[in-house]
């Protein structure tokens, strides 16, 4: 058994160590592709490690949202690229609010049935955001051609995978925070002492640590989800746990690092800011990325 787990160690801190290096060269969509980011026989551990990974250096990429939606194989968002699994076309009709992947992009609506709509037929307006590595759209569909891609009843598998590598990444959101923080109180001297000794700044990282590593053990029990086994509520209490613990941590480096903590171009900056945007209505608790919820089927989203 011991050999077994050390096996498994070794593993994960490989696979860490491999993305860690990908995302130190700010890697574009072809590379993740190249690099296995979107293999279908990834497991969930390492869609874990990968998701946590990519929060800690803020990937601009959709990955989290091609990932979760990967059982569907609709191809690549970027490559606007819609399998052969679409079994009929319709027309859409209604307004909402979305994450926005841009013109190469494909937006999954739900009605009668889950549809695929090319954001390029789609009318969009950009909305101010608190993280812009994530843009927020108004999106208006007026007869807008769309494809059936799977049944309604994959709605909720796809929101509890999503939920699963969104709790991941504010996880990888949180430890990058505390990292930034760390690394300063140990290194910034005050009063001829470090200021991580000072009870003020330690106290208040220790609680930040614990919440991380509290949020991080719900993790596990969400994982089934990336298998696509019915894992209830699991995944939605692991993403409010590490959205906490991501807006908590970037807050307490913000007044760890003090005045450097206020500079725009300050890493803690936009770990905050990413942090902050787990939180905006609606769009993580309710929706996927790119999944509206069923809502919108009461505001005109039927399709017709």
């Amino acid at each position: 058994m011991n050999r077994a787990v050390n096996v498994l160690a070794a593993e994960h801190r490989a696979l860490v160590e491999a993305a860690r290096d990908l995302l130190a060269s700010c890697p574009d969509w072809a590379a993740l592709v190249r690099q296995g980011w979107l293999d279908e026989d990834l497991s969930p551990a390492a869609l874990a490690v990968l998701a946590q990974e990519s929060g800690t250096v803020l990937l601009p990429q959709p990955w989290l949202i091609t990932a979760a939606v990967a059982p569907l194989r609709l191809g690549l968002p970027a490559a606007l690229a819609l399998s052969g699994s679409a079994t009929g076309s319709a027309r859409l009709r209604g307004r909402f609010r979305v994450r926005w992947p841009g013109p190469g992009g494909v937006l999954l609506v739900p009605g009668s049935a889950l549809f695929a709509v090319r954001c390029a037929d789609a009318d969009a307006r950009l909305m101010s955001t608190m993280d812009p590595t994530r843009p927020l759209a108004e999106v208006a569909l007026e007869d807008t051609p769309a494809e059936r891609v799977a049944a309604l009843d994959v709605v909720p598998g796809l929101h509890r995978r999503y939920r699963t590598l969104a709790a991941c990444e504010a996880i990888g959101v949180a430890r990058a925070a505390l990292e930034l923080a760390t690394e300063h109180a140990k290194n910034r001297i005050q009063f001829g002492r470090a200021i991580g000794s000072f009870q003020a700044v330690s106290h208040r990282l220790s609680d930040v640590y614990a919440e991380i590593e509290t949020a991080a053990a719900l993790i596990p029990r969400a994982l089934p989800a990336l298998d696509g086994a019915s894992a209830g509520e699991p995944p939605l209490t692991a993403l409010l746990a590490a959205a906490s613990a991501a807006e908590h941590a970037t807050e307490a480096s913000v007044q760890t690092l003090g005045a450097q903590g206020f500079l725009a171009d300050h890493p803690i900056a936009a770990l905050y800011r990413r942090a902050q945007s787990f939180a905006e209505p609606g769009l993580h608790a309710e929706l996927a990325e790119l999944i509206l919820d069923e809502n919108s089927r009461t505001r005109g989203g039927e399709p017709r």
